[in-house]
């Protein structure tokens, strides 16, 4: 016989209950959608830094001439225009990164908040883990 008590009474999950379980599932659910959205700016990030480096690694070899790509087409410009486009592109993906990580952390933090009412009221027979 062990010391511990067992019981198979039945928490009433409530309303409130409920609504707090599907909020979890919403937030864990836009969590990983902002996951995704991070991994494809960091590629896009990581592919302008590349960009940056072959335009410095050029400099002026291709007769200041650069292609850069806009949409599906591919449009003649010289350096000092595709490196300012180039860092605007960049700028802009770093504001969207930060913004995503904002996001993030303030859906982590009532995360935080939910598993605690959660587990409170239900304790180990509910599983938040994500």
């Amino acid at each position: 016989m062990s010391g511990f008590a067992e019981t198979d009474e039945a928490i009433e999950v409530r309303r409130e209950d409920q609504e707090r379980i599907n909020e979890f599932g919403r937030n864990t659910n836009r969590l990983n959608e902002l996951e995704d959205d991070k991994k494809k700016l960091r590629q896009e990030l990581d592919n302008l830094e590349d960009a940056e480096q072959e335009i410095m690694l050029a400099d002026g070899d291709e007769e200041d001439a650069t292609c850069i790509s806009v949409g599906g087409t591919f449009v003649v410009s010289d350096e000092d225009h595709v490196e300012e486009f180039l860092n605007r592109k960049r700028d802009v993906c770093s504001a969207e990164f930060d913004k995503l990580n904002d996001e993030m952390g303030s859906l982590s933090a009532r995360q935080s908040e939910l598993k605690s009412l959660l587990y409170a009221r239900f304790g180990s027979n509910i599983n938040l883990e994500t």
